[in-house]
């Protein structure tokens, strides 16, 4: 996150792809939580419809919801 702080410091416009995958992360909740921590540090996200439905929790996401995470 250091890194992540100095580049955003120096005026880097920072990109964040969580690329989710379920089976390495201890808990669905956990995934949650550490991809939302850096969510917020990201200038630009790119996910998947997938991702957006395991992060809300809904299965219909309408671009309104995408863009308001």
């Amino acid at each position: 996150m250091k890194a992540t702080e100095e580049a955003k410091e120096a005026g880097a416009l920072l990109s964040y792809d969580p690329n989710l995958r379920e089976p390495l992360w201890p808990s669905p909740e956990e995934a949650r939580t550490q991809i939302m921590s850096i969510w917020d540090k990201a200038d630009i996200i790119k996910v998947s419809d997938v991702e957006l439905e395991f992060l809300t929790r809904n299965k219909t996401i309408d671009d309104e919801t995408a863009m308001s995470l």
